[in-house]
């Protein structure tokens, strides 16, 4: 069970539904007018039922009290090892700082390390730690996607955590919706793991996974989902659509990278974005959708 998504505490119109892209469907449909305080709200106070009528510092409290309570006991009764306390809470602030990317383990281990003088912690050590986390529900490794072709393509394996709700990293952080306003940087990564843990329900709805893309020259695309049948789609997760056409061209060299490579064409290629009014297909084919449209 995860959180809930934007269409299922009603803050979008689900208008834009995942599966009908897959099918062929175009849209064309206006979106909720949104403020970037009102989109910084709906990922600070997260998709648990007991928030959605709360105000926001109640909701923020009730994360930052779960973080709490993760470090200082789940994590140990998961599967009952004991674990250090101090350890967990430095790295879940590692993977919030380093959320929706993929990191590598030395990073982890430096900062999982009390402090210089301190003996690192082994790669499996960190493991073991990430793997508690999972069976404890608070994050989940999204895997690269590799293509289904027998090509050259170099993709990199590393895996990426995603927080299973925005409102999480947001607590460790100490993210309010005024602070992200103000920090559009560290606002687009929460945004992005907004827009993860809806479309991993959306996906899951048609029996579709998500993956996300990063090959050894460069490219990386935020989400590829694949449906049972092979077919697939790419997307760009985007604060503003000012970001459209840079997300768009990005999109446009993954499907050229694939096709070139003898893979099949993609069922569609999209930029989900939080400002924007309008849902709808561009000249080049890609789609743009208003997170606040999207639906299973």
């Amino acid at each position: 069970m995860r959180p809930m998504t934007l269409q299922e505490s009603g803050d979008s119109t689900a208008e834009v539904s995942l599966r009908g892209l897959f099918e062929g469907s175009a849209p064309l449909c206006k979106a909720p007018e949104t403020t970037l305080g009102a989109l910084a709200h709906l990922v600070v106070r997260g998709g648990w039922p007991g928030s959605l009528q709360s105000a926001e510092p109640l909701a923020q409290r009730m994360s930052r009290n779960y973080v709490s309570t993760l470090a200082s006991d789940d994590l140990s009764r998961v599967d009952g090892i004991k674990r250090d306390p101090e350890k967990v809470s430095r790295l879940l602030h590692s993977l919030a700082r380093t959320m929706e990317q993929a990191t590598a383990d030395k990073t982890l281990i430096r900062d999982m390390t009390a402090d210089a003088s301190s003996t690192p912690l082994s790669a499996e050590t960190v493991d073991d730690y990430l793997q508690a986390l999972e069976k404890a529900f608070a994050i989940e490794r999204i895997p690269t996607w590799v293509s289904n072709i027998k090509s050259s393509l170099r993709v990199n394996k590393k895996p990426k955590y995603h927080f299973v709700d925005p409102s999480l990293p947001a607590a460790i952080l100490g993210a309010s919706s005024a602070k992200l306003v103000g920090d559009l940087n560290t606002f687009g990564f929460l945004f992005e793991s907004l827009c993860m843990r809806d479309l991993l329900v959306y996906a899951e709805a048609m029996d579709a996974n998500v993956f996300f893309y990063r090959d050894k020259e460069g490219l990386e695309v935020d989400a590829v989902i694949e449906a049972s049948d092979g077919a697939w789609a790419g997307i760009e997760v985007k604060l503003g659509h000012n970001q459209a056409d840079a997300a768009a061209a990005n999109l446009l060299k993954l499907k050229k990278k694939i096709v070139s490579a003898g893979g099949r064409q993609p069922s569609f290629l999209a930029v989900v974005e939080g400002i924007g009014s309008l849902a709808f297909q561009r000249d080049d084919g890609v789609l743009v959708v208003p997170v606040r449209t999207l639906g299973a």
